[in-house]
């Protein structure tokens, strides 16, 4: 079936994780009802970038909006409680040559210390590690290629086996969600690919301590069909995220009221 748009909705770069992802879920979901109310939804793709993926999830399943706020205040709460408990950074990598990096990941020195957190686009991936290597890595990586690193303001490094204690705490938690149904296609962050009410619990129960493969879902999201992008976001950082993925395609960001109107 060919789908004529998909709704994205972000994250952002947050500072103080315990309590803006609930802010955060609020405001995409505010948006998204509103937006809703002027273009028509039917046959559109749902999906989010890391927090991002639990507002996607509360308008294309049968999760109801009380459950779905108590978890993701949850998430946030143990996300934070471990960010606090670790010295832990991100550091965003672009450049062409991601498998030298890939390379680099698999040696001894590294192999337990840094991982690939997001895979943003084609040429930027996001890399969680210790903060004692930070220094060191950056140096390492722009020996190797000409790559560009950018430090990231964020808690700690979300999406890497450093969550892995928050994930294990996290899972009784969406365990209620067992027996919702999916309504619409969403991607997961987990894979790229399409949620079932069978895969729900896994991929979801994998996303905060995997790796996010945005380039994948925007990818797939064209192979479906879409011919446009929506995205909600305060500072249209995941608009320029899908433009780099799959510039041909339309693409509007949505991050006010005022935004709606020029839909």
């Amino acid at each position: 079936m060919s789908q004529e748009s998909a709704y994205i909705h972000s994250s952002s770069k947050i500072l103080e994780t315990r309590y803006a992802q609930t802010a955060l879920f609020l405001y995409s979901l505010s948006l998204y009802q509103n937006i809703a109310k002027k273009v028509p939804t039917e046959n559109s793709i749902f999906a989010g970038l890391s927090l991002g993926e639990y507002s996607a999830l509360a308008v294309s399943t049968t999760i109801s909006f009380e459950r779905m706020v108590k978890v993701v205040d949850k998430r946030g709460e143990l996300m934070s409680n471990v960010c606090k408990s670790q010295n832990t950074v991100m550091v965003a990598v672009l450049g062409d040559n991601i498998d030298s990096i890939n390379k680099l990941l698999t040696l001894e020195k590294w192999k337990h210390n840094a991982f690939i957190a997001n895979m943003n686009t084609h040429n930027q991936i996001v890399i969680g590690l210790e903060s004692s290597l930070e220094n060191e890595f950056i140096i390492e990586i722009e020996r190797i290629g000409c790559f560009i690193c950018i430090p990231l303001k964020v808690d700690g490094a979300f999406h890497t086996p450093f969550m892995h204690e928050a994930n294990k705490r996290f899972l009784p938690f969406i365990e209620q969600f067992k027996d919702e149904v999916v309504k619409e296609k969403v991607l997961a962050n987990y894979d790229g690919s399409v949620y079932t009410a069978k895969n729900l619990l896994f991929k979801l129960s994998k996303q905060m301590e995997s790796t996010t493969y945005f380039a994948k879902i925007v990818d797939n999201m064209v192979n479906l069909g879409v011919k446009k992008f929506i995205t909600i976001c305060p500072n249209r950082s995941l608009m320029k995220l899908v433009k780099n993925i799959q510039p041909a395609y339309e693409i509007i960001n949505v991050s006010t009221t005022e935004d709606i109107k020029k839909l």
